[in-house]
């Protein structure tokens, strides 16, 4: 049988060499303005909300972020913010209550989509 090299199929927005993306949604980042008065810390559920603030300002990199999960940190890290605390668990509601559990009594700015699963903002 001969060796034959197959198409890779990668349905996603991330681009890697040799794979063919087909993005199963489409994400429209809104341009608006951002208040970061007051706030202690920011808080990332997805790389996509890391990737929106980026294209809006610079000033989210003057705050610690907190991340859902090591892919969140890493686009974090990537795009030059600073990660102090990445959830052992990579779903919203735990994510939240250990956010609860380790900082009481501070202020965050939550950058999320339009629509989302979990009931995330309940626990804030």
């Amino acid at each position: 049988m001969k060796n034959l090299r197959l198409p890779i199929y990668l349905l996603n927005n991330d681009k890697y060499e040799g794979v063919i993306n087909y993005p199963v949604i489409k994400i429209n980042f809104l341009s608006s303005s951002i208040s970061f008065d007051g706030i202690d810390y920011l808080i990332f559920t997805s790389k996509n909300g890391v990737r929106a603030i980026n294209k809006l300002t610079d000033k989210w990199k003057n705050f610690p972020s907190l991340a859902i999960g090591k892919a969140t940190a890493k686009e974090i890290e990537k795009l030059g913010g600073r990660v102090e605390f990445v959830s052992s668990n990579a779903y919203g509601d735990e994510f939240a209550k250990e956010i609860n559990k380790k900082y009481k009594n501070k202020k965050f700015l939550f950058l999320r989509a339009k629509e989302i699963v979990s009931n995330i903002k309940e626990y804030f």
